[in-house]
């Protein structure tokens, strides 16, 4: 029986990863398409955030991000485009499988087979690569920083988070739970990093550009947003939508506190765990990772791909310490209410429009409860289990 059900998962992974090449046909990826004309103009000393027009403006990146592109611009559009999907999706499946690995499950093919259909279907991810998105690179680093940690390599593991803010600002959240760990070798080389890539961005990049960008974008990014679209299922994009009632300064002001007491309860609760061993540390960066998503000042659907390293990690917390099937039910309602896209919201109550950001939010609130209730259980290995 067990073979069977293997051959069927094997026949629904393979039809999961062939429906998900779509992505090299589309022929166009918006946000890639935004990297590429910024690249461009940044090498013909244009100014990247100036540009107008459909799928060109839009560039709110640090300049150091231009680099990233500067070997595609030599290439036509689409086939650049496809090459960056390419390259995106090998970094989602290098993240996902260190991810796996690190818990022992990669030789469990049946439970590896399900991890990689789940995968394959969460919506996030297809809205990464359809969009030309750089959210997988950010996935790996993180990935590669949470590996560093357990192999007590404070200084690469600071220097990783450093390359992934430069890049995008997503993981930001990182630096308050670094701060109440006194993580302070991890933060000595993040910031390092950070000044060091920064100067080089500067150099490289016209420092006319760097400039405008201090001046004019970065500030602005981390203020209220007025974004109401459904793809935006931050905090801020709930209350926009079903509290449209409030004022903008009412909503702001709501967004504020909420976030500030949500980053102070979980940095209470860690401060509460005692110092865990390396090896555990997972389950608190998790809670961070989905923090960061909640509270952005805007979470487009595609920068939920990131909550596949607190899914991952809790079902493994789940699985280690031999819970309840409820426990498992939980957090299948929160990988669905994140997993699904509604083509028309407009076509559905308001209140069900921000579903993204409740099956996000109960995973934040389920990964408090399980740190509170197993502080410092040592975690075994999932062979060991499957053994006994």
């Amino acid at each position: 029986m067990k073979k069977i059900f293997e051959v069927i998962v094997l026949l629904l992974c393979f039809c999961s990863f062939l429906n998900l090449l779509k992505v090299f046909g589309l022929g166009s990826w918006g946000d890639f398409n935004i990297y590429y004309h910024s690249a461009t103009a940044a090498l013909h000393n244009s100014n990247p955030y100036l540009l107008k027009g459909a799928f060109i403006g839009g560039y709110i990146y640090p300049p150091l991000c231009l680099l990233l592109f500067y070997p595609f611009v030599w290439i036509p559009l689409i086939l650049a485009g496809q090459i960056w999907t390419f390259v995106s999706l090998a970094c989602l499946l290098i993240a996902i499988w260190i991810l796996v690995k690190q818990y022992n499950a990669t030789t469990n093919k049946l439970l590896l087979g399900v991890i990689w259909i789940l995968v394959f279907n969460f919506f996030p991810v297809k809205f990464t690569l359809g969009m030309g998105q750089l959210n997988n690179i950010i996935l790996l680093l993180v990935v590669f920083a949470m590996y560093a940690i357990k192999k007590k390599k404070d200084g690469w593991a600071g220097t990783v988070f450093g390359l992934a803010l430069t890049l995008k600002y997503t993981p930001i959240y990182i630096l308050p739970y670094l701060l109440v760990r006194k993580k302070w070798r991890t933060i000595i080389f993040l910031i390092g990093t950070i000044c060091i890539l920064f100067t080089a961005g500067f150099i490289i990049v016209m420092p006319t550009i760097s400039i405008y960008y201090f001046q004019h974008v970065i500030f602005s990014l981390g203020f209220s947003s007025s974004w109401t679209d459904y793809y935006n299922q931050a905090l801020s994009g709930f209350l926009i939508r079903d509290f449209s009632g409030f004022t903008n300064t009412q909503i702001t002001t709501t967004r504020y506190v909420l976030s500030l007491l949500m980053l102070a309860a979980s940095l209470y609760i860690v401060s509460k765990r005692k110092s865990p061993a390396v090896k555990n540390t997972d389950l608190e960066i998790s809670i961070f990772i989905t923090l960061n998503l909640l509270l952005n000042t805007f979470s487009e659907q595609h920068h939920f791909v990131l909550l596949l390293i607190p899914l991952l990690v809790t079902y493994f917390i789940i699985k280690q310490n031999n819970l309840s099937w409820q426990y498992y039910g939980i957090l299948a309602i929160c990988y669905l209410l994140a997993a699904l896209n509604m083509k028309t919201p407009s076509a559905y109550p308001t209140i069900l429009q921000s579903h993204v950001f409740y099956g996000t939010l109960v995973l934040w609130l389920f990964d408090l409860y399980l740190l509170h209730k197993f502080p410092n259980k040592k975690k075994q290995s999932i062979s060991s289990q499957e053994r006994s």
